[in-house]
């Protein structure tokens, strides 16, 4: 026998089963072009020199891992489409005398010549369009960043470890079932799930339980901390939920549409419905597959896409002044010592300061029940009731607002906060078991503590007060917190080097100063949203090309399993229209359920993701119910035109 025999045998295989094969190999090349691409920016000299540079490796880094992980599970899933599909040939070949000692060898060079394409030719997309992919990227973050084509040999390593041996699995796998199964069972292989599945109540009912309780949290999530705390417990019982329901409680509603006489028999009807309970349990995980994977493509896309849009809101909503400078522990000679060397600053700097504020504080941490604050005994609260409190003296905000207001010894102005909301009290308030009395709840104050994570409450008391409180609860007495905030007006580089200047000035009259400046921030906030965004398209668009494959093999593997069947339906008087049309039904009655259990998914975890998304300083609901919508009517519109071009796939077969 030639030594070539077995090399020709297998690439006849992968010819005349192209219409497998070349997804799959597609499939390679998408997933190893993505993974050398994500992992050859996160490698870039270029992102080292940038600010916000680390971030961004940070967040590609992870990406990186995300798509070889994904990359794992999806080129498993599309194999074992393929050797199902290849079964019954492979059965026949042991039958007509080929040992499966030679099939194994048959497979191997399948397996080897898939591979070299999808990873070459992967290898070649990567290379080619990573720097255009780079660019992109470098354009969504604003940045100018010179840019060498280059392959790096980095990224190319990981690429050629992790995919062959993805690809050997993958072999493995195939070589098992042809070595544990028997001939007849081979040949009978591509009729797998023939046997009408039974179906479990107690799965069904478990199941909705599960989404139930998976929903029930999502939406009862009141602050960010505690979304972020059980979000992946809500997701792991929608998905477990999703998958039982499926599975078994579409089989007991197919089941039921069964018993109704008037329904089921119908000549569309009848069809449609005993064609689905014959082989639900193998579609239904497909179909629950395509549902979790709609719903991490329109959650991935939204939240990305609302975090870049929205960038510029959650800028400003931390930065009430565009510079503003802070520290800890300064006395009242230190205080002054640092104004005359912010106006001097500012005055030899060619900027203007505008909207000038300028307090002293102290804060302290305390839990809240009601309208009585408590000093927290670190092991007695939870996010749920801490409140920062932050004393200011009468004097200042005076000067701050430009009033002339007046407070008795037991009288406070208040404001309390939480994400962008506005609190109030009722007539008095207790702090340390003393009660004050409420003067007003105040509409506004600049320079109040901005966090999404924790409630803040702001207490104005006069300067007695302010200073009994101080000697009481400050750590280290004569001193407080400082903060000053102002409006930097000038080019974005005159601006940055005032930035330096006062930084430098003022460590050198206290270590703990801090000077955060809205534009020097900005590029922090690019390398994050920025990156965020531009990981959410990459994974959307590997989502997506999912989704679309998994429906296509799902249609195609559907489409021969039926052959026989719609061919019985021709010989017992059922015309083209009639077979069509019964087509249509059955692919309708279940192709667009993942899509609207996905959007369901969405919507009742639409409350859990805004409170995630306040942990990155974004609050505009609007905004992100936009983009949500938007991003739904874009994949439904996709979702319709692969429903298109399936659905004659399958009928071009089954005729």
């Amino acid at each position: 026998m030639s030594k070539f025999y077995y090399l020709r045998f297998a690439a006849t295989g992968i010819r005349k089963n192209s219409s497998i094969y070349l997804p799959y190999i597609l499939t390679g090349i998408c997933t190893s072009a993505m993974f050398y691409m994500m992992s050859s920016i996160a490698e870039n000299e270029g992102l080292k020199s940038m600010s916000g540079g680390e971030a961004m490796r940070t967040v590609l880094g992870l990406g990186t891992i995300l798509i070889a992980i994904f990359s794992v599970i999806f080129l498993f899933y599309t194999n074992s489409f393929v050797a199902k599909r290849r079964k019954k040939e492979l059965g026949l070949y042991n039958v007509l005398g080929m040992g499966k000692r030679h099939i194994a060898r048959v497979l191997g060079l399948e397996c080897l010549i898939t591979a070299v394409i999808s990873i070459g030719l992967g290898l070649g997309v990567g290379v080619l369009f990573s720097k255009l992919v780079f660019m992109l990227l470098l354009k969504l973050l604003q940045f100018d960043v010179p840019l060498a084509f280059t392959a790096d040999l980095t990224s190319i390593l990981r690429t050629v470890v992790i995919f062959p041996a993805i690809y050997l699995l993958n072999l493995f796998y195939n070589l098992a079932v042809i070595r544990l199964s028997k001939p007849i069972e081979l040949l009978q292989g591509g009729s797998a799930g023939e046997k009408e599945p039974k179906h479990s109540w107690i799965l069904a009912v478990l199941g909705f339980g599960s989404l139930a309780a998976g929903y029930v949290i999502s939406i009862r999530i009141k602050t960010p901390l505690s979304a972020l705390s059980v979000f992946f417990l809500a997701v792991l019982l929608v998905v477990a939920g999703t998958y039982l329901l499926f599975t078994s409680g579409s089989i007991a509603v197919l089941k039921l549409l069964r018993k109704n006489k008037r329904f089921y028999y119908n000549t569309e009807h009848f069809t449609s419905v005993s064609g689905m309970i014959y082989r639900m349990k193998q579609n239904a995980v497909g179909l629950g597959s395509i549902c979790i994977l709609s719903t991490m493509v329109l959650v991935i896309v939204s939240t990305t896409v609302s975090l870049y849009a929205g960038m510029d809101d959650a800028c400003a909503s931390m930065y009430p002044q565009n510079t503003m400078i802070t520290a800890s522990g300064l006395t009242a000679e230190q205080a002054e010592q640092a104004d005359e060397a912010i106006a001097d600053t500012i005055a030899a700097s060619s900027v203007s300061a505008e909207n000038t504020i300028r307090f002293s504080s102290f804060s302290i941490d305390t839990r809240q029940k009601g309208s009585e604050f408590s000093i927290i005994d670190e092991s007695s609260y939870t996010m749920a009731d801490y409140v920062y409190m932050m004393f200011v003296p009468l004097t200042d905000y005076n000067t701050v607002t430009g009033e002339d207001r007046t407070l008795e010894n037991n009288e406070v102005l208040t404001y309390l906060e939480y994400s962008g909301k506005r609190g109030s009290f009722q007539d008095s308030v207790t702090i340390g078991g003393q009660q004050y009395k409420v003067k007003e709840n105040l509409l506004d104050f600049a320079g109040s503590p901005k966090s999404n994570m924790y409630r803040s409450c702001v207490v104005i008391v006069n300067d007695s007060t302010w200073k009994t409180l101080a000697s009481k609860y400050y750590p280290k007495a004569g001193t407080a917190d400082y903060y000053f905030g102002t409006d930097l007006t000038g080019s974005k580089k005159e601006e940055l080097a005032c930035v330096g200047a006062l930084s430098d000035n003022l460590r050198t009259l206290h270590s703990g100063f801090y000077v955060n400046n809205e534009t020097e921030s900005r590029s922090s906030f690019l390398s994050l949203y920025g990156g965020l965004f531009f990981l959410g398209i990459f994974l959307g668009s590997l989502f997506m090309a999912a989704t679309v494959l998994i429906i296509y093999y799902k249609q195609v593997s559907e489409g021969y399993d039926d052959r026989g069947r719609f061919s019985i339906m021709k010989k017992v008087g059922m015309d083209d229209r009639e077979i069509r049309k019964t087509i249509r039904k059955q692919i309708i009655m279940v192709f667009f359920l993942p899509l609207v259990t996905a959007v369901l998914h969405v919507c009742f975890a639409f409350s859990c993701i805004t409170k995630i998304l306040e942990i990155f300083n974004f609050t505009n609901t609007s905004l992100f119910l936009g983009c949500t919508l938007g991003s739904a009517a874009v994949f439904g519109l996709i979702y319709a035109a692969v429903y298109a071009l399936t659905a004659k796939t399958y009928y071009r077969i089954v005729r």
